[in-house]
């Protein structure tokens, strides 16, 4: 069963570049670029931070699963297995987003339940 490409709109994509962005490439390259914020973030200022930047790299990926409605499941490496589209798709993007918003709203407590931080906040 073949698979379509998504693009995204031209407000996103550069003139210069020789292939036009899929979402799959962008959601890539976004996915990559949270990662290393992530890191950066922890180095540079604290846990919570992290979380945070991770809680937008979540909510991004959220919305590209809304706007795309495919979310591709399988094992990472590995072609996906199947794609939930249409309204499954939808609210799996949104579990995502609400996630996200979590995660950035309340990082602290994020970080007390996962044990990441020992302070008498977290007892």
């Amino acid at each position: 069963m073949g698979r379509e490409k998504y693009v995204l709109p031209d407000l996103l994509i550069s003139s210069s570049w020789s292939q036009r962005m899929t979402f799959e490439r962008f959601e890539t390259v976004a996915g990559y670029s949270c990662l290393v914020a992530t890191v950066v973030a922890s180095f540079l200022f604290n846990i919570g931070a992290a979380v945070r930047v991770a809680g937008v790299g979540v909510m991004l990926t959220g919305v590209i699963w809304i706007l795309r409605q495919s979310v591709p499941i399988g094992i990472e490496g590995r072609p996906p297995s199947y794609h939930a589209v249409g309204t499954p798709a939808v609210l799996l993007g949104l579990a995502m987003a609400v996630l996200g918003l979590v995660l950035l709203v309340s990082p602290s407590t994020i970080v007390c339940w996962l044990g990441w931080e020992d302070s008498p906040i977290c007892h």
